[in-house]
């Protein structure tokens, strides 16, 4: 869809993304009138020839400058109804006011605190020489701390963790850990 005000052509595409510059002389099929018309590309003078290279470009750039903007000022806005309608459950935020407005959409799910890592967290990060715990040695802690802490809590989960599969499985594990505990205080 376009139309035409004097020798000037102006088009609006389908997807109104940037625009273009395009002058008398940058086509093959100008040839014949661009050493003659003080018009052409050709003859136009060196700055004038990079304001119109520019030109597009430039639009491009305020373009993706206004569309940043508008995102940023509207960012939650228009993120939390999107996370509600796509059952998402957490959300990052970095401040309590992103934290108040998802709470006054209605968001019921979690809020996930996100932060700025300083240079020197990363390099440490980077560098250490960690590994990630087996599920064997987290079961084998949960069932130490938990034979301090509880005893029922620790029968509970030792039944599971440890597969029993009938009620002299719990008599068993229940004379070990009477065994290994003292008696508790009154």
């Amino acid at each position: 869809m376009g139309f035409k005000r004097g020798e000037t052509e102006y088009v609006i595409a389908a997807v109104p993304l940037g625009g273009f510059v395009k002058m008398l002389g940058e086509q093959p099929a100008d040839e014949a009138s661009k050493s003659t018309d003080p018009r052409a590309y050709s003859n136009k003078s060196v700055g004038a020839r990079m304001a119109i290279i520019s030109a597009g470009v430039i639009m491009n750039v305020i373009l993706g400058l206004g569309c940043f903007v508008y995102a940023y000022g509207h960012g939650m806005a228009l993120i939390v109804p999107t996370a509600i309608r796509s059952g998402i459950s957490c959300i990052g935020i970095t401040s309590n006011e992103e934290a108040r407005v998802c709470r006054a959409m209605r968001f019921r799910g979690r809020l996930l605190r996100l932060r700025t890592a300083l240079p020197e967290e990363v390099e440490d990060a980077l560098r250490a020489e960690t590994t990630e715990p087996t599920s064997q040695q987290v079961g084998v802690a949960v069932l130490e701390r938990l034979k301090v802490l509880d005893d029922v809590a620790y029968l509970r989960f030792a039944s599971v963790y440890k597969g029993f599969e009938e009620a002299g499985d719990f008599e068993r594990e229940a004379g070990l850990l009477t065994k290994t505990t003292e008696p508790k205080r009154k």
